[in-house]
């Protein structure tokens, strides 16, 4: 008992103990920290956790549900059945028409069997020949898009409430003042008259990014968002 006492506090002084026995299955479990991350985020060259152990992809080391393999090399399943060979003998391509897409949430192209990410299905772009990731679309794929009011577009939280119409009806920028909508990025700055969310480095820059020029308001009392900007009182 105490040793193993002992064992744990020493690992509490060299880094991070999961606290959580597993990830769910749709996610990846960084080896020494306590993240968690999509597995189509794993092996695709962009290192996501902190100790970058999701990009540790040397064959055949990567064999292990969520990766695929092929030429020497480990590859994300988001990688199979995209409809782009990534393996010199295309094996991340062949039979696509037959089996289920290897990642939730995907879905099938009815015609060609390539598999589409749930962030591009309902986004008014056709990612499938026939179209069928644009169809069904009554609810979003993904939670926390907004559906707009017409057709069938969904429009993720980041364009929502950005000043920009992602709807053709405008929809996404509507009930954004006073506590409807917050911003989806904590750090942006709400406009007071339209709610449109500003990101932190147009704060203070000396446009009005806002239409009531709010972000630009206050600005003696607040820190410049980049450490290293000089600071100008005017």
């Amino acid at each position: 008992m105490a040793t193993g006492l002992l064992l744990f506090v020493c690992l509490l002084s060299i880094g991070h103990v999961r606290t959580d026995e597993v990830c769910p299955s749709s996610a990846f479990a960084c080896k020494t920290t306590d993240d968690c991350i999509g597995l189509a985020k794993r092996c695709d060259g962009s290192p996501e956790c902190p100790d970058f152990s999701d990009e540790d992809c040397t064959a055949p080391g990567c064999l292990s549900p969520g990766v695929f393999s092929c030429d020497g090399r480990c590859h994300s399943l988001a990688v199979v059945c995209d409809g782009m060979s990534h393996c010199v003998d295309g094996s991340d391509e062949e039979d696509c028409l037959t089996k289920e897409c290897p990642l939730p949430n995907y879905l099938k192209c009815e015609t060609a069997g390539i598999c589409v990410r749930p962030e591009w299905q309902c986004d008014g772009w056709n990612y499938c020949d026939d179209g069928s990731d644009e169809e069904n679309c009554t609810v979003c794929p993904l939670p926390n898009y907004f559906k707009c009011e017409s057709g069938s577009k969904c429009v993720p939280p980041w364009e929502q409430c950005n000043g920009w119409d992602n709807c053709l009806d405008r929809s996404d920028e509507e009930n954004c003042t006073g506590t409807n909508k917050e911003c989806y990025n904590a750090d942006y700055f709400k406009c007071e008259s339209s709610g449109a969310c500003v990101p932190p480095e147009w704060q203070c820059d000396g446009l009005y990014d806002c239409d009531d020029g709010s972000d630009e308001d206050n600005c003696t009392s607040k820190e410049c968002y980049n450490a290293d900007y000089f600071k100008r009182f005017r």
